[in-house]
């Protein structure tokens, strides 16, 4: 009758209590900026008890709950995973005396070297006298980060942050230089832009004027014009006014003169105007010889005529004007058939021209620039006698002397009525 008793043997092998590290290293790295998102995660770890290196099978690293070792960014900086090492558990069946050390994890994102472009758009206006500055936004390529603007009317003059305060109010193109720097690019950008300007249009129309004739150019109206498109605030236009020489009856050119150099806000387009000097409103012209006289058909004489003015007689001449001048019987004369000179206006209207017309009484009318005058005057023939019909030869010579006789008693009668009306 045996009874066995046992009690089981056993190896305790005991953690060792010596102190171990374990070192905690979050992962790092360095990239450079490409415009979008990027990341780093992970961690190492190492263990050492004194100078003696313990394999990291004896541990376990976990990071606790609701933490990460990540880090990301997208513009150039530096990100920090933003972990200590009491966001880590560590434990180990073979250690009890475990102290824990940890250098955080970061992502560096280095600038790009290059490839930021920038560009602003210009802006047109027509000039009305105010400050004009380009109001468009400037544009860059970076996809992030704030890229900062400065501007200039001059590549090396003095920069501003406010592109507004860059006013021009003068027609023209102007140049504005744009440079720009962003923190995720190592070299900033330039550019440029155009401020313009352009020039108003406006007209300027010579104001007709007009005058009694008077031969005194110092009676000439002031020339004025009349000014169109004008900006409420622009500047007022240079230009000047003239007209065609002359103080005869008629009309001339009013010219209006404005030079674009003198105009560089405008585009001028001028009008001319007209001067007229019209006629005294007393102006007469008569026959003062001629009017009612008879003229022989086959005398071989011509006829004569003079055209007296008043006022300004010596004037006369100068209104006998066009190839219409003379007519008679309301049909005009040729030049040719009559020759015109001054002193008052004296006409002698060819034997050629008389030896047409029929006998009787005809009108005789001269046209000038301000008024006319009529006459009458009578055409009649003369019988000869036949060759040896010597009794009537002293009859007939007798009554040629005497119609010339009574022409001429004509012609003083009408010059000494035309004295006394004066």
């Amino acid at each position: 009758n045996i009874t066995v008793e046992y009690t089981d043997g056993w190896l305790k092998i005991n953690p060792i209590t010596d102190e171990v590290t374990v070192t905690i290293v979050g992962n790092t790295s360095t990239v450079t900026y490409n415009g979008t998102k990027q990341e780093v995660d992970g961690y190492t770890y190492s263990a050492a008890a004194g100078e003696t290196t313990v394999a990291n099978s004896e541990f376990t690293v976990a990071l606790k709950e609701g933490k990460a070792a990540h880090a990301e960014g997208t513009n150039v900086d530096t990100y920090y995973m933003g972990l200590t090492k009491d966001d880590f558990t560590v434990t180990s069946g073979n250690y009890s005396n475990i102290t824990v050390e940890y250098t955080d994890g970061w992502l560096k994102i280095n600038p790009i070297t290059d490839g930021l472009t920038i560009a602003l758009e210009g802006s047109t206006y027509t000039y009305d006298g105010t400050a004009k500055s380009i109001t468009n936004d400037p544009s860059s390529t970076a996809a992030t980060g704030t890229t900062t603007y400065s501007y200039s009317f001059t590549e090396d003059g003095t920069y501003v942050s406010d592109l507004s305060s860059l006013t021009k109010v003068d027609a023209g193109e102007y140049t504005i230089y744009v440079k720009g720097t962003n923190p995720n690019y190592e070299a900033g950008a330039t550019t440029t832009a155009k401020l313009t300007i352009n020039p108003a249009a406006i007209t300027i129309t010579a104001n007709d004027k007009t005058k009694v004739y008077d031969k005194d150019p110092s009676t000439d109206p002031k020339l004025t014009a009349t000014v169109t498109g004008v900006p409420e605030k622009g500047a007022d236009p240079v230009y000047t006014l003239s007209r065609e020489d002359g103080q005869e009856v008629g009309e001339y050119v009013i010219s209006v003169t404005a030079k674009a150099e003198d105009n560089p806000n405008y585009t001028v387009m001028v009008q001319p105007g007209t001067f007229t000097i019209t006629p005294e409103t007393e102006v007469e012209y008569w026959f003062s010889e001629g009017d009612g006289q008879t003229w022989i058909l086959l005398s071989g004489k011509d006829a004569l005529f003079t055209v007296s003015r008043e006022p300004f007689d010596e004037d006369a001449f100068s209104h006998f004007v066009g190839d219409e001048r003379l007519l008679i019987d309301d049909k005009v004369v040729a030049l040719a058939d009559y020759d015109a000179v001054s002193g008052s206006v004296k006409l002698t209207i060819h034997d050629s021209f008389m030896e047409d017309l029929e006998e009787g009484e005809h009108t005789i009318t001269a046209v000038f620039n301000d008024g006319r005058a009529d006459a009458k005057f009578y055409v009649e023939s003369v019988d000869i006698p036949q060759t040896g019909d010597s009794g009537n030869a002293a009859l007939w010579m007798s009554m040629m002397m005497t119609s010339i006789m009574a022409m001429g008693a004509v012609l003083v009668v009408g010059k000494r009525r035309k004295e006394e009306e004066q």
